[in-house]
């Protein structure tokens, strides 16, 4: 995952416009276009993988086609598959390998779950927060997801710590939990530069504004 820091920009769930957007066509169309990468949501539904946030309740995209979107346009943004359901890491081998797409990270699985996914090889990542910090997996993790369940963000000082703990990390930007997102941004700012280290990933709403406040014309 040597990208440049674009492509470590994860627009949740698409880079969507309004709400409506949010895991659509359109919001995976702008964001790939436009050279970010992309967290979506992963589950089964009707005996196929499909790209849903929440229990489906009439028909989704198939994560084939969101995978298949993503080879076409000869993508190299990061994918963060946020895994929703448990048992799926044969089918999500067989599809990630079908459509040739290596640059990915499948986080958020139950703890029997991440041990089946990392066994079967995938790039796994483990969840860190204001209440999870049981670093018992570490050895099977391809990094670290950071996240902040109450707190305002995920502190700058664990952001340098985990980014030398793992070997890459992602970090939510607390406008996914409806919060301001500045004073979080100007505290990693002034801790990690995001631009230039490379083992470095940012969960964002807001992809453009990201790319603008931490990239690297920003002096």
């Amino acid at each position: 995952m040597d990208l440049d820091f674009r492509a470590r920009i994860l627009a949740h769930r698409g880079y969507w416009k309004t709400e409506d957007e949010k895991n659509s066509l359109v919001a995976f169309d702008r964001a790939l276009d436009l050279g970010f990468g992309i967290e979506t949501d992963v589950r089964d539904h009707g005996g196929e993988l499909v790209i849903s946030h929440d229990v489906p309740v009439g028909s989704c995209m198939p994560f084939s086609e969101f995978l298949n979107l993503y080879s076409a346009k000869n993508a190299t943004g990061c994918l963060a598959l946020n895994i929703k359901a448990d048992g799926l890491a044969s089918r999500l081998v067989q599809e990630l390998g079908n459509a040739n797409v290596k640059n990915y990270f499948v986080f958020d699985a139950s703890v029997p779950d991440f041990i089946q996914l990392a066994a079967a090889g995938l790039r796994s990542f483990i969840r860190l927060s204001d209440v999870e910090s049981d670093l018992s997996l570490q050895g099977q993790a391809g990094g670290a997801w950071l996240d902040s369940m109450y707190n305002e963000y995920f502190p700058a000082e664990k952001l340098v710590w985990a980014k030398d703990q793992f070997e890459h990390v992602a970090v939510v930007s607390p406008e996914l939990h409806r919060r301001p997102h500045l004073d979080a941004w100007n505290q990693w700012r002034m801790n990690v530069d995001f631009a230039e280290e490379n083992t470095l990933m940012l969960c964002t709403d807001m992809p453009e504004a990201a790319l603008q406040f931490f990239g690297e014309d920003n002096d």
